[in-house]
């Protein structure tokens, strides 16, 4: 008899820090000192399927509506990557003049204390299989905003933790932005607690191996 086994999420290491550890560990990486910003994080490799350039053009749209304010956006991914578009993304962001706004890292190994310092994640994604990112920020208590081609095994709920929004449109994930920003999704305990028991490593391993 055959299963088909989910990724899993590893919540030994992928779990949300206390209140105090968060606004030090935000203001070490972004230097938030009194949480003015809100943060929206991008995790993921430079490559076209990533599809970070519709982020790029959601916070133009924001900005051109004067609805910008505090919002900022930390990508984090390979630079290095085949076909990686950081320099396009780069020319991008500065013919936009957001470079105050929207900042490309590289890839960085302690991922969790870097999910844990901003306030939701963005997963722009053209497509996705069973994108790990989703798991870790629920793990984390971080809402997400996902594209629906991204969100195939419908792992984001609207309202319960995260927004959808239509595909490779950019105004669409602007309004999602806004509104996130606005009216902020606490994922409840009841429906964290029972991602965990479907997705967690020890749980996985425990019915199935």
């Amino acid at each position: 008899k055959m299963h088909f086994i989910p990724n899993m999420a590893d919540d030994e290491i992928f779990f949300p820090f206390k209140s105090i550890d968060q606004r030090k560990k935000r203001n070490l990486l972004f230097n938030d000192q009194n949480n003015k910003l809100f943060i929206f994080g991008i995790f993921g490799s430079y490559k076209p399927q990533k599809n970070q350039i519709v982020a790029i053009e959601a916070m133009k749209s924001l900005n051109e509506n004067n609805q910008l304010s505090n919002i900022s956006v930390k990508c984090f991914g390979d630079k290095n990557c085949v076909n990686s578009q950081y320099v396009i993304l780069e020319k991008i962001i500065d013919e936009y003049g957001l470079n105050s706004y929207i900042k490309l890292n590289d890839k960085k190994a302690n991922v969790n204390q870097y999910i844990n310092s901003v306030d939701a994640i963005l997963l722009p994604s053209k497509y996705e299989g069973y994108p790990n990112i989703v798991m870790e920020a629920i793990l984390c208590n971080k809402p997400i905003i996902i594209s629906d081609a991204a969100n195939n095994e419908n792992l984001v709920k609207d309202n319960i933790n995260g927004l959808t929004f239509e595909n490779n449109n950019p105004l669409a994930l602007a309004k999602k932005m806004y509104q996130l920003k606005n009216n902020y999704i606490v994922i409840d305990k009841k429906e964290k607690m029972k991602f965990i028991s479907e997705h967690s490593i020890k749980n996985i391993t425990e019915k199935y191996i």
